[in-house]
């Protein structure tokens, strides 16, 4: 199992989403690859944390059911150009006028919230704790403690994968 680069997204007002992908690497019994393969993704907002084997799913664990979905960028406003720009290399033309935004849809959770056994709320507390630990050593530069609590946030997931 590796742990692939730590992505941070800027999400909605001021947010950032910590997303961390987690491969298995190609052993003997996978020789046809020599890709890794993903096989869970970890996410931090705030305090909620998102743990699944694909990033639709764990973007359900935080944000709530179809917050995976895919989502649509934004129309081209009026006056945008369609298609390809200019091939001379010249900057596509800009509106006069910028159009107003639309708001985005905003996720929520379902009436009554999720019910977690004690075993997967402890287990959930330890990845938080674990998610909290690896964003302070990293952004305080210290790799010893990032790649401990890294090391921790693996064990606390598989505690979390484990819990009934």
């Amino acid at each position: 199992i590796r742990w692939g680069n730590l992505l941070t997204l800027p999400v909605g007002q001021g947010g950032l989403l910590y997303v961390a992908p987690v491969y298995a690497s190609p052993g003997t019994s996978d020789a046809a690859s020599s890709y890794p393969r993903l096989i869970r993704v970890a996410m931090l907002y705030n305090d909620k944390v998102g743990y699944g084997p694909t990033v639709s799913q764990a973007l359900d664990g935080i944000f709530g059911p179809g917050a995976g979905a895919t989502a649509t960028g934004p129309a081209p406003g009026p006056g945008a150009p369609a298609g390809k720009p200019p091939a001379d290399g010249t900057p596509a033309a800009v509106p006069d006028e910028t159009p107003e935004a639309t708001p985005a849809p905003v996720a929520t959770l379902p009436p009554g919230g999720v019910t977690l056994s004690a075993a997967k709320a402890a287990a959930l507390q330890e990845v938080q704790s674990a998610m909290t630990a690896a964003r302070d050593a990293q952004q305080s530069g210290n790799f010893a403690q990032y790649g401990a609590a890294l090391q921790r946030l693996e064990e606390a997931m598989g505690k979390f994968d484990a819990a009934k």
